[in-house]
């Protein structure tokens, strides 16, 4: 019970700011599907609000990801995409963002039936925490005057 409650409380510590403030307590209340859903309307509004910031197109879902992420003329840049390698990051994390629209944000707003565990809610949220500071070493990357600041992965 002890290892469990620190494994609890550790997590946090490695969770995007922005997705503990609106998860971690309806996890530790167990609103389990909740927690997934406000987290993934987090990460999307976030991407929504960089497309219109840097595009003026107010986009949803799958075809937001598509543009934001898009490896031939992208909103948000991981690397650069001359490179074989940086190329197949920005390929392969649009693939990701497009996927938490096709496999978490559709699945937990359009099925009422969804009971997820606590151990389901929180590898979703620890996803979406990863993809929040994706977000934010693009932001870097691509806009570095314009960057938010915090900690990112490079």
């Amino acid at each position: 019970q002890n290892e469990e409650h620190c494994i609890r409380t550790f997590i946090w510590t490695m969770i995007h700011p922005e997705v503990t403030k609106v998860a971690k307590k309806l996890i530790l209340d167990g609103h389990y599907e909740s927690a997934i859903t406000t987290s993934i309307k987090l990460l999307d509004n976030r991407v929504k609000d960089i497309c219109y910031e840097k595009t003026g197109k107010i986009m949803d879902g799958t075809p937001l990801m598509q543009k934001v992420f898009n490896p031939k003329s992208p909103v948000l840049l991981f690397e650069d995409v001359n490179t074989k390698s940086g190329y197949d990051l920005q390929d392969g994390y649009r693939n990701i963002f497009v996927g938490t629209q096709l496999g978490i944000r559709n699945p937990y707003s359009h099925d009422s039936d969804r009971t997820p565990s606590e151990y389901e809610a929180l590898h979703i949220i620890v996803m979406i925490s990863h993809l929040m500071y994706m977000i934010d070493s693009a932001l870097e990357y691509t806009h570095p005057q314009n960057s938010v600041g915090g900690e990112n992965y490079n």
